[in-house]
């Protein structure tokens, strides 16, 4: 429970109350989508990667398309050639290809713009990388920008799984950027398939246009009081 002083509670019993600073917060908004009029861009992708077709929450699992990587055709007829006439749903495919090692002369990027002024307070970024081939990313940094200004670097060192969780900690960005520096099989691409974020959301009174606080009490029931606020905003 959330204390509160004496002064409060007295202003509260008024039939009228006096101007408060009121302020409602949410610490954790999951989309089911990126935010609207995010730009999705990359530096150099393969003709069937499609960066603009990363989604949040991707439902389903790409096609395994057959390509000449390093033991991506084999021949038990489970890949997929690609189409001839587009229309792929295929997510960020680099142009290069990792050494022997697995790491880039050029790290593979994703920008993700969120094309807002002031920036989302992100708590935590999902990364889903080849989940058709089960690949992922083994070392790679998520870096945030604001108004081309870097304001943090998260660095990941020995992933080991397709799904990469990065916590931000409510750092305010406009802009995201995926570096990949070490991929999980040699002579593959880098693939990135799904990202999803989560950030805060907080409303002012100067955006509350109504609040008010309701109590549901029955009687004939053994059940608790239910209390709740309900509030409007423009």
């Amino acid at each position: 429970m959330q204390l509160v002083s004496t002064r409060w509670l007295e202003n509260q019993r008024q039939r009228v109350t006096t101007e408060a600073d009121l302020k409602i917060s949410f610490l954790q908004v999951w989309d089911d989508s990126l935010p609207s009029n995010t730009v999705l861009t990359d530096n150099g992708s393969a003709p069937h990667g499609v960066t603009r077709a990363i989604k949040a929450n991707r439902k389903t699992v790409p096609p395994r398309y057959v390509t000449f990587e390093q033991n991506i055709w084999v021949l038990d007829g489970s890949g997929v050639v690609l189409p001839e006439n587009g229309g792929l749903e295929t997510g960020f495919i680099s142009e290069a290809l990792g050494d022997e090692e697995g790491e880039f002369d050029t790290p593979p990027e994703v920008t993700i713009g969120f094309a807002t002024t002031n920036g989302l307070r992100l708590k935590n970024v999902v990364i889903e990388w080849d989940r058709a081939f089960g690949d992922y990313a083994v070392t790679f940094d998520v870096v945030g920008l604001l108004r081309g200004e870097e304001v943090f670097t998260q660095h990941v060192a020995f992933n080991t799984t397709p799904i990469s969780s990065v916590t931000i900690g409510q750092r305010l960005c406009d802009t995201l950027v995926v570096q990949v520096h070490k991929w999980s099989l040699p002579y593959r691409r880098v693939r990135l398939d799904s990202l999803t974020v989560t950030h805060s959301l907080t409303y002012d009174k100067h955006r509350i246009t109504k609040f008010e606080h309701y109590q549901e009490v029955d009687p004939l029931s053994a059940s608790l009081p239910k209390s709740g606020a309900r509030f409007s905003i423009d």
